[in-house]
């Protein structure tokens, strides 16, 4: 318990860290992500972080971002909450590593979700490794004062 720090991003990269010791892949993954989002919501906007309206505007905002999608092209949630949108891919914009590692980490977990039921599944093997990167990935941004 010592690695809790009453800090609702420290301790998701902490929970996730003791999934991945406990051989919990699949649980990490799905921690990561949710705390990613929770992140990048803190990060960029002064939203609620529990709203999962506002949560999953991170995930739309992350696909503007990463596909540079014109307002058009949008989808009707993100075009609804433009300026939010707009605040999120703002601030990820300077940050193409979190970017990545949000695509990846999703792009992953769903692979893994899925059981590899897709066009080119992952290899089982491949996905502690994996975790194990992402989890640094998001410390390094996200959890400058976590012992890792």
């Amino acid at each position: 318990m010592a690695e809790f720090s009453n800090d609702e991003v420290h301790d998701g990269v902490a929970a996730t860290k003791w999934c991945l010791k406990h051989n919990l892949v699949q649980q990490g993954f799905t921690l990561l992500q949710e705390t990613l989002f929770t992140f990048i919501l803190q990060q960029s906007t002064d939203e609620n972080t529990d709203d999962i309206c506002k949560r999953n505007l991170v995930g739309m905002a992350v696909k503007v971002e990463q596909e540079q999608k014109k307002f058009d092209d949008w989808s009707e949630p993100a075009k609804k909450h433009r300026k939010i949108i707009e605040k999120i891919c703002g601030w990820l914009h300077s940050r193409k590593e979190l970017l990545d590692c949000m695509r990846n980490l999703s792009k992953d977990r769903n692979d893994l979700n899925h059981a590899g039921m897709n066009d080119s599944p992952m290899a089982a093997d491949k996905f502690r490794d994996k975790l194990n990167n992402y989890i640094e990935i998001v410390a390094s941004h996200a959890c400058s004062t976590l012992i890792v």
